[in-house]
């Protein structure tokens, strides 16, 4: 079992790809749209997020990169960025009294989730805190992999 015990102050923090939203997103995404008058509705729309809503929920890409990193014995734990975003669950895989630094910037952040952050009018913190911004998963190994 992976519990995340194992990690220690100089270990590396793997951001893995999301595809978009996840379900804590959505109904942001129709606040945000539902709130903005004169805002082209195309991408908001629920024809045209069809097809990123069924890759959002497909979790065969993070399991396939989390499966990988757990066969080669360099996966020491892992979180699933849902609400609350990476700065409220990545906590919760390190032991009591140990901190990550995170680099924002580091990764490309989705087009979606700019556009929510400007039609929605939603204040930095509250943005990091709310969507994955790209990042589907957080896995910890030894340094320098």
């Amino acid at each position: 079992m992976i519990t995340g015990s194992s990690i220690r102050a100089g270990d590396v923090l793997i951001g893995l790809p999301s595809t978009g939203l996840h379900t804590n997103g959505y109904p942001w995404r129709a606040s945000c749209c539902s709130r903005s008058p004169g805002t082209r509705r195309e991408p908001c729309s629920r024809k045209s997020g069809k097809h990123r809503r069924r890759a959002a929920e497909d979790p065969s890409q993070l399991s396939q990169a989390d499966r990988a990193l757990h066969d080669a014995g360099l996966l020491k734990g892992a979180a699933h960025i849902t609400g609350g975003g990476i700065t409220d669950n990545t906590p919760r895989i390190l032991p009591k009294g140990l901190g990550a630094r995170v680099h924002p910037g580091s990764w490309p952040v989705l087009p979606i989730f700019e556009l929510l952050r400007r039609i929605g009018d939603i204040e930095e913190d509250d943005w990091r805190r709310t969507f994955n911004l790209g990042i589907g998963m957080i896995a910890s190994s030894h340094p320098g992999i």
